[in-house]
């Protein structure tokens, strides 16, 4: 293990999870009837859900039982947040100076290159997740009445998984807001990368003093104040998902959003630019999309999330890095 380069090291903390969890869900236990699912349907599962990818080749809902339910959502969780991160976490937890050459792993899969502060960077993370991912399951739980649903989707809302105990993943909730708000926020969160997370309460304090204590400070001084990568992934995700909304609304307007109303429509061309970059969600039929919008999608798709998240993609960032150039 010593041998092996940092990046090497968090490539093979994945396959070993994935290894385990496709043991985990191939056993009879994980399925619904009592019947294994087969080797190379649950190491595509776990490489799916640990790489919060949302790929299926069965029903999540239907084909697994609870425990299965459980070891994708514990593999979710996993692959969003990083194993290192969690690895990190409990050796800090047991007093365990981390050695330079862990500090390096970690900084490397989070995507984190400062010189200090990773211990207090990592609990904040953990911290913020569980802390999101609560608050979320409390919010879904008013809608949906099951509590395990309820965790469950708000794990994979904020890790941007996108797999789902619906048999139509969201559809059935189209012309929900309450749903689609709530998803929606939980998706963005986990793929704004955690570097913005902490500079939130900055950028709210300042909105605060602004309008409600008449405060002078412009927004140079704010800008001031926030790190670039937070300047860079806030204003790019905005202008992607104010773009992809717009876009999906013109194209489908007259074809598979017809017949709904402007609300209905503009929920679920908004769902769609926010889950299509990252998560995997749906509340339309994409089979049935036009070809401009798929194509459209793939370009959200390969841009996705922002450095530092729980999301893929070359990243926001990246984007706007070429943008400037």
């Amino acid at each position: 293990m010593h041998r092996l380069k940092p990046p090497q090291i968090v490539i093979l903390s994945f396959l070993i999870t994935i290894v385990l969890g496709a043991v985990m869900l191939s056993l009879p236990q994980s399925s619904s009837d009592g019947i294994s699912i087969g080797a190379i349907d649950a190491l595509f599962t776990a490489t799916s859900a640990t790489c919060v990818t949302g790929l299926i080749v069965k029903d999540t809902g239907i084909a697994f039982s609870r425990f299965g339910h459980t070891v994708i959502m514990f593999l979710i969780q996993l692959g969003g947040l990083g194993i290192m991160t969690f690895s990190t976490f409990f050796a800090i937890l047991f007093g365990r100076k981390l050695t330079l050459r862990e500090n390096v792993v970690v900084k490397g899969a989070l995507d984190h290159h400062s010189v200090v502060g990773l211990k207090t960077l990592i609990i904040y993370i953990l911290i913020i997740t569980f802390g999101i991912e609560a608050i979320g399951a409390f919010c879904l739980y008013s809608r949906f009445g099951n509590v395990y649903s309820s965790i469950f989707h708000s794990i994979s809302a904020f890790c941007n998984a996108g797999f789902s105990l619906n048999v139509t993943s969201f559809v059935k909730y189209r012309q929900d807001a309450y749903v689609n708000l709530v998803m929606a926020s939980l998706i963005v969160l986990g793929g704004i990368g955690f570097i913005v997370i902490i500079d939130i309460p900055k950028i709210l304090k300042w909105f605060f003093r602004r309008i409600f204590l008449r405060s002078h400070e412009d927004i140079r001084h704010l800008f001031s104040k926030i790190s670039l990568q937070t300047k860079l992934a806030v204003s790019i995700s905005a202008i992607l998902l104010l773009a992809g909304g717009i876009v999906f609304f013109l194209i489908e307007n007259n074809r598979i959003l017809y017949g709904y109303g402007l609300k209905g429509k503009m929920l679920m061309s908004f769902f769609q630019s926010v889950t299509a970059r990252t998560a995997g969600f749906h509340t339309v039929s994409i089979q049935n999309l036009a070809s401009p919008t798929l194509f459209f999608l793939i370009i959200l798709m390969v841009i996705g999330a922002s450095p530092g998240s729980t999301g893929g993609g070359i990243k926001t960032c990246t984007l706007g890095v070429m943008l400037a150039w």
